[in-house]
Formats: C-alpha cells, sequence, structure tokens
C-alpha cells in the first residue's frame, strides 16, 4: 500500500475502507464521523501502549496527521463520485405530452362551448327555426 511505504503505520491504514465505504454510503457527515471515530480506536486499542490513552510521540502524531489528511481526500473524493450521473449514458428524449384537447393546448374556450359555435348549434332551450 502507499500510504504504509511513505511510512502510516498499518494500523491507520486498516481503516481506510471504512472512511472510504461510510464515505460513499453516508456523504461528507458519515465519512467524517468515520475519520473522527477512528482517530480515538486506533490510539487507544493500537498504539503503544496498548489500550490506555498515552502521551503522543511525534511519530504516532506524523501518522495521525497522514491519515487525517489521506482521510480527507477519500470523503471528498467520495462525495464527488455520489454527485456523478449514472454510467448510463443513453440519451433520454422525454415524450411529448398530449392534452386531451388538442385545442386546449392553444388556450382556446373550454371544448364544449367551441364545440357549440362551431358545429351551428344553438344554446340549451333554443329551437332551430
Amino acid at each position: 500500500m502507499i500510504l504504509v511505504d511513505l511510512g502510516l503505520e498499518l494500523a491507520f491504514a486498516a481503516f481506510f475502507p471504512a472512511v472510504l465505504v461510510s464515505g460513499f454510503l453516508g456523504g461528507k457527515p458519515a465519512g467524517t464521523f468515520a475519520a473522527v471515530v477512528t482517530f480515538p480506536l486506533v490510539w487507544w486499542t493500537f498504539l503503544p501502549p496498548a489500550f490506555e490513552f498515552s502521551p503522543l510521540g511525534t511519530a504516532a502524531c506524523e501518522d495521525i496527521k497522514l491519515f487525517f489528511l489521506g482521510s480527507v481526500l477519500l470523503v471528498y473524493f467520495a462525495d464527488l463520485c455520489r454527485d456523478l450521473d449514472p454510467l448510463d449514458t443513453t440519451p433520454r428524449i422525454p415524450k411529448p405530452t398530449v392534452p386531451a384537447n388538442p385545442m386546449d393546448a392553444f388556450g382556446a374556450a373550454p371544448s364544449s362551448a367551441a364545440f357549440g359555435r362551431l358545429s351551428g348549434r344553438r344554446g340549451p332551450g333554443r329551437r332551430h327555426r
């Protein structure tokens, strides 16, 4: 792993997948939360002396800095990937919506009134002479 080659302890490097997955699934807040929760967990469990909080040496401080830098980058890129469009690149052409009455599309009068005027019918109660 590249970060181990840079000098990061394997204890911190093992938690990068957790930060990445939580960043993919929950976004920035979840990825940040995973990174922040990882710090005291690794400090208490893996940094010598194990299972107690002791003052950190310079090497441990450097590991923490590298872990937080990598975590920030992972959370940022995971959030960028969440914002990307899906891989389906076929163009989607919306189907045209056809109104029930084509005259409504042009702002014509209600269909019953327009039909009565166009057909030569007279209103209710009038007889044709």
